[in-house]
């Protein structure tokens, strides 16, 4: 499903292998023998199916909170995962549940997952093993082919092609943009996320460093 964004998106990962399972390579996650660990319980517990998806992330909420967290796609749902110890936050979200992704035509990290039935989108930022290292692309890919071999349908997938998208958090419709500069002040960088009013801000360079 890499044609949801080819052409629409500067970047989305094709230069670069995919190893799907990003929280499992020893060199991405120091962490990894834990966490495959955790996700051999969550296996066994909720019947998850394999890991096709996972890496770390920055998340926003509709308490205006700031978290570092884990996304972990299966075959079945999405998973909010503890940072440290890989353990799942609240309920998993199946992926029939999800109703459209929604990315920015930049190389920003930023991704919303909205999810009607639950009336609270997902919004996170990427954190790839490096600033030039691209998820979206694949984690999008993941999403459409297991929406669509489980539903029989496309999954929507929106690219803005401006600075602007938006997002439902808490029931209420939120504006998110890029900041007009990428770059942090070197005496205070901004957090991956910031907010004034309703306006929510990602800042991918903060992100990634």
């Amino acid at each position: 499903m890499v044609s949801a964004l080819r052409g629409r998106r500067a970047e989305w990962g094709a230069a670069r292998p995919w190893l799907g399972d990003y929280l499992a390579d020893d060199a991405y996650n120091a962490k990894c023998a834990l966490y495959k660990s955790a996700v051999t319980t969550l296996q066994k517990t909720q019947q998850s199916g394999k890991p096709l998806f996972s890496c770390k992330i920055h998340k926003f909420n509709r308490f205006n909170k700031l978290a570092e967290r884990c996304l972990l796609v299966t075959e079945t749902a999405v998973f909010k995962l503890d940072a440290n110890t890989f353990k799942p936050l609240k309920k998993p979200t199946p992926i029939t549940e999800i109703g459209a992704v929604r990315v920015m035509s930049s190389d920003a990290q930023l991704v919303v997952i909205s999810i009607p039935a639950a009336n609270n989108d997902l919004v996170v930022g990427l954190v790839g093993a490096s600033a030039a290292h691209d998820l979206v692309g694949e984690l999008v890919g993941v999403l459409a082919n297991r929406f669509k071999m489980l539903k029989g349908t496309e999954l929507s997938v929106e690219v803005e092609s401006g600075a602007t998208t938006r997002c439902t958090l808490g029931g209420k419709t939120r504006a998110l943009q890029l900041p007009s500069t990428i770059t942090p002040t070197p005496h205070a960088p901004a957090a991956p996320f910031t907010h004034a009013h309703n306006v929510i801000t990602y800042h991918p360079a903060s992100a990634r460093a």
